[in-house]
């Protein structure tokens, strides 16, 4: 156990890049630092300050509520150094932006590595708007006592690899963020279920843990869903919602909401908790609902329906509070109806890949349909496994 104030130790990632050294970040970020000099006295006024030009550059760069692009590092000569900071850069997870460490290095432009969807409230606070989707039926099909239905909303440019069993060890099935290491969903030879949602909320400061490893921490264990989740230490972690299934029990984990072991029945979860009232969370239960009703006649024509239930791009033609804001081209904040819709359509950030997931007595059906921009189909990939145990 760490020590108190200790940060805990973070996993290696695989396939990980290195981050240049601090002679190529001088080098980058002095390049970088005078052709923008030359144009920061050009730049539309409300990207100007009346601080110092290296504020007027960060500015113009990353300018408050602009939603940034998939990914930002640091650069410039490296500012004394912070342990929690120079870990978390090694292993390329989120470094907070802190843009009063960059004043009085001229050369250091300190924009941080970001790879959600970020904007800034009225207050100046920044938000995540991640839009992941999972729709559950729990115990009221006779022969799949779970089925899962999901969209990961992502980056179009963050590094993931597609579901596929991993090689060590070989008996989980899941994709893979390929920048954290961790998974958002995934399923066991053994018939074990986990998947993952963010919460909406402004980022800390500290670094804390990747939340992909509690999916994949409970996929490679053997503790029953309920032992894992009252195990967990929430703090270690930002909002997470998680979903836990053993075989037998399926429990809601949160450290932002109150957890508890389901009944049977529908449930739809996105970004905030179980059950809100959102238009693609309220939709979509219902229509899994009416999905599981109409009854099919085999785990193919299932799962094919259930991608269809995920691929509804339909959304209220008026916006309203609980659609996820927006920034338009004059940093105003408007509300986008289109966000609310089950699959969200873009040209850098939208639904990447959607999953339906059959768990029945002795065997499981997964199928994954990937998306590259725009929502244009990439490809789909079915897996079926007999249980083990």
């Amino acid at each position: 156990e760490p020590h108190a104030g200790q940060r805990p130790k973070q996993p290696a990632v695989e396939g990980h890049t290195a981050l240049p050294d601090a002679h190529q970040e001088q080098r980058i970020g002095q390049k970088l630092i005078k052709g923008v000099k030359e144009n920061v006295p050009h730049a539309p006024a409300k990207h100007r300050t009346d601080g110092t030009v290296e504020d007027q550059i960060t500015d113009l760069l990353c300018p408050p509520g602009v939603v940034r692009p998939a990914q930002l590092r640091s650069i410039g000569p490296p500012l004394a150094k912070d342990p929690a900071h120079e870990k978390a850069r090694q292993i390329g997870q989120a470094v907070p932006t802190d843009r009063q460490r960059a004043k009085g290095n001229k050369n250091r432009i300190d924009v941080g590595v970001m790879h959600s969807c970020s904007l800034s409230d009225a207050g100046g606070s920044r938000l995540k708007c991640s839009m992941c989707l999972i729709l559950l039926a729990h115990r009221v099909h006779p022969d799949y006592p779970l089925i899962v239905a999901a969209n990961r909303d992502e980056f179009y440019a963050r590094a993931t690899a597609s579901a596929h069993y991993w090689q060590r060890p070989d008996d989980l099935l899941a994709g893979r963020d390929l920048e954290a290491g961790g998974t958002w969903l995934g399923v066991s030879r053994s018939g074990r279920f986990a998947a993952v949602t963010n919460v909406s909320e402004p980022p800390p400061m500290e670094v804390l843990r990747s939340r992909g490893e509690l999916t994949s921490g409970f996929l490679l264990g053997s503790a029953s869903s309920q032992d894992y989740a009252d195990a967990l230490s929430g703090s270690n972690y930002r909002g997470f919602n998680l979903l836990l299934w053993d075989g037998e029990t399926l429990v809601y984990e949160s450290n932002r909401n109150h957890g508890r072991a389901l009944e049977p029945g529908f449930y739809g979860l996105a970004n905030a908790g179980l059950d809100e009232e959102k238009f693609r969370v309220t939709s979509g239960r219902e229509g899994l609902r009416t999905t599981i009703q109409d009854g099919f006649a085999d785990a193919a024509t299932l799962s094919a329906a259930l991608l269809a239930l995920l691929e509804d791009r339909n959304h209220p033609d008026a916006a309203d509070p609980a659609t996820t804001p927006t920034i338009t081209p004059t940093g105003q904040h408007t509300l986008d109806p289109a966000r609310l819709a089950r699959f969200i359509v873009g040209e850098e950030y939208g639904t990447r890949a959607s999953t339906a997931v059959l768990l029945g007595a002795g065997a499981v059906h997964f199928t994954e349909r990937v998306f590259v921009n725009r929502g244009e189909v990439r490809g789909d990939a079915t897996f079926r496994f007999e249980l083990t145990g």
